[in-house]
């Protein structure tokens, strides 16, 4: 793949991509490296016949399973940094009046593959066939756990007054 080819697919995939990274992983020291692997990974294994939706996919599965990676080895940063933060700190920031802050941080209260398939349907526009492809997930089985993550998703955004 040429350097001008590479730079316009990195412009149009690149942000949606890491967005979905940061939602899932909820740390965006951690999006940007995954983010980056995950490139990486795309430019040394990639086929060079993909069209621009394959391309999607792949770079999409891939980020997939570097998070899934990342959570099964126990690297999450995410932890270690929060437990470095002093009670006031915390305190201050989830106290944000900002509703896309407060909706973040009801977001993050989700289990990783809750937020990766609902990023995945409702933030992508994703079907199931093609979250199926990105996780490794049968279809089927993706139609039952968005469903579940929605039934624990409801009760969050009620508590937090997003919801009737």
């Amino acid at each position: 793949m040429d350097r001008s080819r590479f730079e316009e697919l990195y412009r149009d995939i690149g942000p949606p991509l890491r967005a979905y990274i940061a939602r899932t992983v909820d740390d965006a020291d951690l999006a940007d490296d995954l983010l980056q692997d995950t490139f990486v990974r795309f430019l040394r294994t990639a086929p060079d016949h993909l069209e621009q939706a394959q391309v999607r996919t792949y770079l999409f599965r891939t980020a997939t399973r570097l998070i899934h990676d990342t959570w099964r080895t126990g690297k999450r940063r995410s932890d270690l940094m929060r437990s470095n933060f002093s009670g006031e700190q915390t305190a201050s920031f989830e106290a944000r009046s900002d509703i896309g802050h407060d909706l973040a941080a009801v977001f993050a209260k989700l289990r990783p593959r809750d937020r990766s398939l609902l990023w995945l349907a409702y933030v992508e526009g994703y079907t199931h066939e093609e979250i199926a492809g990105v996780t490794g997930i049968k279809p089927a089985s993706v139609r039952v756990l968005l469903s579940r993550a929605r039934e624990r998703l409801a009760p969050m955004l009620q508590r937090g007054g997003y919801a009737a």
